[in-house]
């Protein structure tokens, strides 16, 4: 890389390197990785200690108001799927600005730990809020460990695809 290339790549701000339409495909794709992260980890605890789909069918009777009953109710997987979907986005697309308009990216442990952070903490305050008992039920260990995996790809995808220039840089000498 020449001089000229490199100091043009150095000046590069963040709205620059990253536009709205880039945040918003990011939020999608690390939402999307997060999400589905979640989902197979309680789908394996799912079918391993109850019946398929257990949890997503517990949680959709919780935020619907419902009895669960004790069976899995697929129209209730089916909107808790969603619900979690369009959080995870929001919540990916949110990192995906916030990464874009730092003067540095962040290493991945880091990107991991505040998306953690934010997962955990939002999930405690919305169900200790909205949703009493339903932590209790889930499994507070195993909400953990869903959200550290869910932490863990959407980092991992956001940390790949938000490199600073600076990163650029240090890859192309």
């Amino acid at each position: 890389m020449s001089e000229v290339e490199r100091d043009r790549v150095q000046q590069t701000t963040a709205s620059d390197r990253i536009g709205l339409l880039s945040i918003a495909g990011d939020g999608i794709l690390a939402g999307g990785f997060g999400a589905s992260a979640i989902a197979l980890y309680f789908l394996v605890v799912d079918v391993v200690a109850r019946q398929a789909f257990y949890t997503p069918s517990l949680v959709g009777a919780a935020v619907l108001g419902r009895d669960a009953g004790g069976e899995v109710d697929l129209f209730l997987v089916a909107v808790y799927t969603a619900i979690h979907g369009v959080l995870f986005i929001g919540l990916a697309t949110a990192c995906a600005w916030l990464l874009a308009r730092l003067p540095r990216t962040p290493d991945f442990p880091l990107i991991a730990l505040g998306i953690y952070v934010a997962l955990e903490g939002g999930f405690i305050v919305f169900a200790r809020l909205m949703l009493p008992g339903l932590a209790e039920s889930v499994g507070h260990g195993h909400i953990a460990v869903g959200n550290i995996l869910a932490a863990l790809a959407m980092a991992a995808y956001l940390r790949v695809m938000q490199p600073h220039p600076e990163d650029l840089v240090r890859q192309a000498s």
